[in-house]
């Protein structure tokens, strides 16, 4: 099963969303294919009775909106290999709140379509290898800056954040 192979390697915890749940540290949980999910700003995952209401199921476009609205500055995604435009659609409203936008390398992919689609909006913020990427987010939970050296800004609320005038 895939929370078998998930934690095959590490300590996490993982499960599939059954009902409501709140987001911990060290704990995977995968969306099911059946039911949509949103989540909240206070940190919940929300089980919804109807399937996903996008094109793609479960459908990355969705996660994305609603991540991005609930967390803004607090959120970011990693584009993996996969097929289909699914998220690029929404990556303007991701980056107007905030959020981060990170995508595999081309070469380094098995199925280029989505990280491809995601890079062609010109909104990614850092494009490298599954290494790469892992080490840089490991980098950026230790040092809250991104790969070029730019702080992560964060604000208690993602509505109100105005970000400061910032030489580099």
């Amino acid at each position: 099963t895939l929370p078998r192979i998930l934690t095959r390697q590490n300590n996490w915890r993982c499960d599939v969303i059954y009902n409501t749940q709140k987001l911990l540290a060290g704990r995977c949980l995968i969306v099911p294919v059946e039911k949509s999910v949103v989540f909240d700003s206070n940190g919940r995952i929300i089980l919804q009775k109807q399937g996903w209401q996008w094109a793609y199921q479960p459908s990355i476009s969705q996660l994305l909106t609603s991540c991005s609205n609930a967390f803004g500055n607090h959120f970011m995604s990693i584009i993996f290999s996969g097929m289909g435009d699914d998220g690029s659609d929404v990556a303007t409203l991701v980056k107007r709140n905030g959020s981060l936008i990170w995508a595999q390398s081309l070469e380094s992919s098995e199925c280029q379509s989505q990280p491809q689609h995601m890079i062609n909006t010109g909104l990614v913020d850092y494009i490298a290898s599954p290494k790469q990427l892992a080490e840089a987010l490991v980098s950026l939970c230790k040092r809250r800056c991104l790969p070029d050296g730019r702080p992560i800004l964060l604000a208690p609320n993602p509505h109100s954040y105005q970000a400061p005038n910032l030489n580099f």
